[in-house]
Parts: C-alpha cells; sequence; structure tokens
C-alpha cells in the first residue's frame, strides 16, 4: 500500500526526485562535473606539458576538440534519424500492403513477403520525409 502511494505521490511531481532515476538532475551534474574535473584538467594538464604558458591557445585547442565532437555527433544524428525513418516508413508500407512505396525495399527483409501476399491498393500519396 506504501509502496503504491508512494508512485502515486512521485507520478508528475518535478519536486520530488526519484533516487533510482539515474538520470536525475543532481546525477547529471555529477557527471559534468567529474567530466571537467577528471577529463578536462587530465587534458590541460597534459597540454601544458607540450604548449608551456599558453593557457588561452590550451583552452582554445580544447574548445576545438569539444566542437570537432559535437559537429561528429550531429552528423551521425542526422543518419541515424535519416535512416531510423526511412525504416519506419518501409513498416508502415509493410503493414499497409504498399510495397510501391518503399523507400528501401532491397533492404527490408519483410519486402519479398509483402510483395508474395500483397492486394492491389492505390498508391498512397504520402511520402517518407
Amino acid at each position: 500500500l506504501s509502496k503504491i502511494a508512494g508512485i502515486q505521490l512521485t507520478k508528475g511531481n518535478s519536486d520530488i526526485t526519484d533516487l533510482s532515476d539515474a538520470n536525475r538532475p543532481t546525477k547529471l551534474a555529477e557527471k559534468w562535473s567529474s567530466l571537467y574535473t577528471d577529463e578536462w584538467s587530465d587534458a590541460f594538464d597534459e597540454f601544458q606539458t607540450i604548449m608551456k604558458n599558453e593557457n588561452s591557445s590550451i583552452e582554445k585547442e580544447l574548445c576545438s576538440i569539444v566542437q570537432k565532437c559535437l559537429n561528429i555527433c550531429q552528423e551521425i544524428e542526422k543518419k541515424q534519424m535519416t535512416d531510423i525513418k526511412t525504416h519506419v516508413w518501409d513498416i508502415a508500407c509493410c503493414l499497409h500492403r504498399q510495397p510501391d512505396q518503399l523507400v528501401s525495399a532491397t533492404k527490408t527483409s519483410l519486402y519479398p513477403k509483402v510483395v508474395q501476399g500483397t492486394l492491389k491498393k492505390p498508391a498512397a500519396t504520402v511520402s517518407p520525409n
């Protein structure tokens, strides 16, 4: 009974933190703090041994590295989103028995099954984009 009451109390209430949530705000703050104190500081120290007395250059170089990482992650994300949209569209086409609307028919494992069992239906007028 107390478990149910606790769930009802915390559900939808942003003022009460779920301590089992690994991504709660305090845990995220700890992770970012750890990233700075551990990784950034270690990298800064390494650069200091190479680039003596050039603190602003070291900071610029580290920022450049982080920016490059961000750009790569954004490119990967765009490709993944395109792939997800394509596959979801193909699944929808298979479910609605419209194989003529498939975007990546050769990559869709359901395609042969759909073609064999297809009932002739008019093509959809929507596009996957």
